[in-house]
């Protein structure tokens, strides 16, 4: 399955919508210590092994904070760090240092309050920009050998991702992160006929 070049556009513009409002919540959480930037994201649909390659080429290891959501195009949304970006954005929150291998119980709160943050506000604006009720539950957070934290979802046939790539940009620390909807291919049809009929109402018809 691919986007249409208007699919893509709309869909990395809604999430760039919802992460610039998680920029300034973000911003705020660090006691504004740090200008927060968050790119542009990239857009693509993959199926989960797909994504697992292309995460699994800079890391071997990841922390991920899922959230599941429900609505006309439920599904679960995923945020996946290299361990070690996690390390690093976990400290900036904190002030604690890094333990080498793993995460403390406060830097487990501070990156899912993170995801929290950031994926209520991209999901949210997708669902307010395509007229759609969205309903969040609660992040959970795993973090070890990348097939471990994602082994629930890998070959999995029926599901497939829209990959949303973008740069934690916090002071002078870039930081790479992942959000993923993992979506069965009805979902992902659902959504983008929400995509193609705001497309309509902005443009008209083809």
């Amino acid at each position: 399955m691919q986007l249409t070049d208007e699919q893509k556009d709309i869909l990395a513009e809604s999430f760039n919508q919802g992460i610039g409002k998680a920029a300034n919540s973000f911003a705020i959480l660090l006691g504004n210590k740090y200008e927060v930037h968050l790119d542009v994201p990239d857009v693509l649909i993959l199926s989960i092994n797909e994504m697992f390659k292309i995460i699994e080429q800079k890391a071997k290891k990841v922390t991920t904070v899922e959230l599941d959501y429900t609505g006309p195009f439920e599904g679960h949304s995923l945020m996946v760090y290299s361990f070690e970006d996690s390390q690093k954005l976990a400290q900036l929150l904190t002030g604690e240092e890094i333990v080498p291998d793993t995460l403390s119980e406060d830097d487990i709160d501070a990156l899912k309050e993170v995801a929290n943050i950031v994926l209520n506000a991209g999901i949210g604006t997708i669902g307010n920009i395509f007229s759609a009720q969205v309903e969040t539950g609660l992040p959970n957070l795993k973090y070890g050998k990348i097939e471990d934290c994602l082994s629930e979802y890998l070959d999995k046939e029926e599901t497939n991702i829209l990959y949303i790539k973008s740069k934690f940009n916090i002071g002078d620390n870039p930081l790479d992160i992942v959000i993923s909807l993992l979506l069965e291919s009805s979902r992902i049809e659902e959504l983008l006929s929400f995509v193609n009929e705001y497309h309509k109402k902005l443009f008209g018809e083809k």
